[in-house]
């Protein structure tokens, strides 16, 4: 059974990325492995410890950001052209964030 939730925030490596609302993403447990999936991101991480799942969620997030969102347009298929205009739309700002890489 999946639970449906809203994030606003994603915390990673010292920076924490404030969203101008909420995405929704799902979090469940499938055969023993813990499952996050936010759909509007393409965003999916997994392990079988949950808080792990998570961190790796938060981790994926930050990497989209260094590798699309801040990417030079010229270096991108139209598909990642696409998500960095959608990372750019939701991501109000970056703040340094020492110790704040628990998330929520």
């Amino acid at each position: 059974m999946s639970r449906k939730t809203l994030i606003s925030r994603f915390l990673w490596n010292g920076r924490e990325f404030n969203l101008r609302k909420p995405v929704e993403y799902k979090v469940y447990c499938q055969d023993g492995v813990w499952m996050y999936e936010c759909g509007v991101l393409g965003l999916i991480s997994y392990d079988r410890n949950r808080a792990e799942a998570r961190r790796n969620f938060n981790e994926e997030f930050a990497a989209l950001w260094d590798n699309i969102a801040l990417a030079d347009v010229s270096e991108l298929t139209q598909d990642a052209i696409e998500l960095k205009n959608t990372l750019r739309e939701i991501v109000a700002d970056v703040e340094t964030a020492p110790n704040k890489d628990k998330p929520d």
